[in-house]
């Protein structure tokens, strides 16, 4: 057998008694190559360091040493140092650095470009010490972790294998909030394809992209936000820069005094959370579904303006949601202008289901003295609004929602109640209920079916404004999807369902109860014309206004929509709809001033065959002009604004503004302010953003 010079692997087993006696108690070479072992599970109870020496380095006189063929490489003299070497289960920790000695018998170093693999983790460092007797490992001077998602940068690194703890001193990090439990547990095992090599090394942040996000709404028209951001059913963000003076790791998780976090992969960091008392425990031993809290958090804009945030906690289990504490609205045809509410904690039903309940005080109206929101005491739902005096229990509104799962569907239950007054109630609530659950359908998968329930829900249609659905319920099988074909941009969406509705008749202000099947199909495609800027790419330019790159170019808009309504009573409603424009888009959002300036106009034409009986589904603006205008004033400051008009010349609606919006939106690349205004509709609302990002590399220090 041929030694593969410089190769030293230091394992660690369950207590056996051994004994060598070394020619030297000083070995140093130069080291360059290495040794891995697969690994069966342990238990680190009671454990102890033994090595694989080059056999020319020890004396074997007292003892019996036999290479094990399973554990030990043929082509190297590396031998183990034990007793009962085939009934030892071990893990490994693997070592190359310049120089490695044994400075006494219990303590072994490896000194110069140190680098370890600790049950799958990378451990840098220039110094790595492993002390026998005390059973501990101890890293120093320019010390980098790597497990999973986490990475760490530290000054010093001490773990205890016998005691599971230790701790990382003057740390800064990234880590993934679902990973890093994982990440940090040091007793558990991983397979091998989950080890790093140990020679690999990390180059500086690239390949950012932003894949999630916190939002706090209320009342915010999405599409009205200048960014388009993905859907995240989590609310939440998951990879974040970190620094601390100490974090202190556990087997049940890890903690520390402070913690300074910041979403932005960027410096300077645009904002950052600094927590107090930060603990991440794993929850019944499962690390993917640990509990974070965090005490006295404060939200820091800019190192300016220093927000409490109060205490924290929440699960990163996947059925965990993350609710919004404060919610500011307007809404002037429930509540009569702008209302205030605070989420209160969640309330655990049973195992499946969950009650949210949000209070809500309603401001204005309590300013006024006065509702225009119903219809006079004791007449029909349906009867004109009046102004009258408001009482005590007219103040005061409710949100609130039910979650939970049956029989493999999904069930949801919405309330939102506008007055407490008795006399108004039936008037004052809106209630939805629906199941839902992805079924496959031949070649047709993963389709939303729902079963649901409505009871006042309110629909804005054009011209003829608001309308409300009294009550209805029945089912919907729905798909939507979006892809690309090269730079073309394609989005649709398919429906169709059968429910019976109670609803104001198209004509009058009576209500109708007709059944009525469904099915319709939209399809946008965006097709670029001329790119502007096409040496920068779509890669991501760190704008310091904006999270996504900014592609600058002329595009075509097309939208097609066709749709066929059955009404009981054998009336029916169909209508085809197209529609074709421009968009261009200059600046990319780098400069102060004037930046960023993004115009569409698209014209649609509807060609229609019969007419519904009712108010809120007729289709009544068949020729529409629609613009929208979205432009930089200065730095964050970016306003949007969307109008359509009636164009058809022989509508009684002609030239009349059918939908006219406003939003205000402070933008920077980690978060977003935005206020956002109907007026069509007289509602509005605000939004708060936290940017999540995800990316490759090591960002720099914050």
């Amino acid at each position: 057998m041929r030694l593969l010079t410089g190769c030293i692997s230091v394992a660690f087993f369950l207590f056996i008694p051994f004994e060598a006696s070394f020619a030297s108690n000083r070995l140093t070479g130069n080291f360059s190559s290495r040794k891995k072992v697969l690994l069966p599970p342990i238990d680190l109870e009671d454990v102890v360091f033994n090595a694989y020496l080059r056999k020319e380095d020890l004396d074997l006189e007292e003892i019996d040493i036999q290479p094990n063929d399973s554990l030990i490489d043929e082509r190297s003299k590396i031998y183990l140092i034990s007793q009962n070497l085939e009934s030892a289960p071990f893990v490994e920790l693997e070592i190359i650095s310049d120089s490695q000695s044994w400075e006494n018998e219990n303590l072994f170093v490896a000194e110069g470009n140190a680098k370890a693999v600790l049950h799958g983790g990378i451990l840098k460092a220039d110094k790595i010490e492993i002390d026998k007797s005390k059973n501990t490992i101890f890293a120093s001077g320019n010390v980098y972790f790597r497990k999973g998602k986490t990475k760490f940068s530290a000054n010093s690194f001490r773990y205890s294998l016998k005691e599971k703890n230790g701790n990382f001193n003057n740390v800064f990090g990234v880590i993934d909030l679902k990973l890093i439990a994982k990440d940090l547990n040091l007793t558990k095992i991983i397979t091998s394809n989950e080890v790093y090599s140990i020679d690999k090394g990390e180059d500086s942040i690239r390949d950012v992209e932003l894949i999630d996000g916190f939002i706090l709404q209320g009342g915010f028209d999405q599409n009205m936000e200048m960014i388009k951001h993905a859907k995240s059913k989590k609310n939440s963000i998951n990879k974040w820069r970190i620094k601390a003076e100490k974090i202190l790791l556990n087997q049940d998780g890890l903690s520390a005094n402070k913690v300074s976090f910041t979403n932005d992969p960027f410096n300077p960091a645009q904002i950052r959370i600094e927590s107090s008392q930060v603990e991440i425990i794993a929850n019944d031993g499962k690390v993917e579904d640990a509990m974070i809290t965090a005490k006295k958090s404060y939200l820091i804009f800019e190192d300016k303006l220093k927000l409490p945030l109060g205490n924290r906690s929440f699960r990163l289990s996947k059925n965990w949601k993350v609710r919004r504490k404060w919610t500011f609205g307007i809404d002037g045809n429930d509540k009569d202008g702008i209302f205030i509410g605070r989420q209160l904690n969640p309330i655990r039903l049973s195992d499946n289901y969950i009650l949210s309940l949000q209070p809500q005080y309603l401001i204005q109206r309590s300013i006024q003295g006065k509702t225009s929101s119903y219809p006079k005491d004791g007449f029909s739902v349906n009867s004109s609004k009046v102004s009258t005096p408001t009482k005590f229990d007219d103040l005061f509104g409710l949100e609130a929602e039910l979650q939970g799962k049956i029989f493999n569907w999904d069930n949801n239950i919405v309330g939102d109640i506008s007055t407490f007054n008795s006399k108004r109630f039936a008037n004052g609530s809106r209630f939805s209920a629906e199941l839902t659950r992805k079924v496959n359908f031949k070649k047709f998968k993963e389709l939303d079916l729902s079963l649901f329930g409505l009871y006042r829900d309110k629909v804005f249609n054009g011209s003829i404004g608001s309308a409300d659905i009294y009550t209805a319920y029945g089912l919907s099988l729905s798909r939507d999807s979006f892809w690309k074909s090269g730079k073309t941009e394609y989005k649709d969406k398919f429906s169709t369902g059968l429910a019976k509705y109670q609803a104001e008749k198209l004509s009058s202000v009576e209500l109708s109860s007709l059944w009525r099947s469904s099915l319709t199909y939209d399809l946008d495609i965006k097709y670029p014309l001329k790119e502007f800027n096409q040496k920068e790419g779509p890669k991501y330019n760190n704008s310091p206004y904006s999270p996504k790159s900014i592609n600058p170019g002329l595009y075509l808009n097309s939208i097609f929509n066709v749709s066929s309504f059955i009404y009981e009573g054998s009336r029916s409603q169909s209508y085809m709809t197209f529609g074709l424009g421009p968009e261009i888009t200059f600046g990319n959002l780098k400069k102060k001033y004037f930046d960023y300036t993004k115009l569409s106009i698209i014209p649609s034409y509807t060609f229609r065959s019969g007419e519904s009986p009712f108010k809120f589904d007729n289709q009544n603006d068949l020729v529409k002009l629609k613009i929208g205008l979205t432009q930089q004033l200065v730095g964050p400051i970016i306003a949007k604004n969307v109008q359509e008009f009636n164009i058809d010349s022989s509508s009684e609606n002609y030239g009349k503004s059918i939908n006219s919006k406003l939003s205000i939106m402070w933008q920077r690349r980690a978060y977003e302010f935005g206020l956002f205004y109907d007026f069509k509709n007289d509602s509005g609302g605000l939004s708060f953003r936290l940017n999540g990002f995800n990316y490759n590399g090591i960002p720099e220090e914050f």
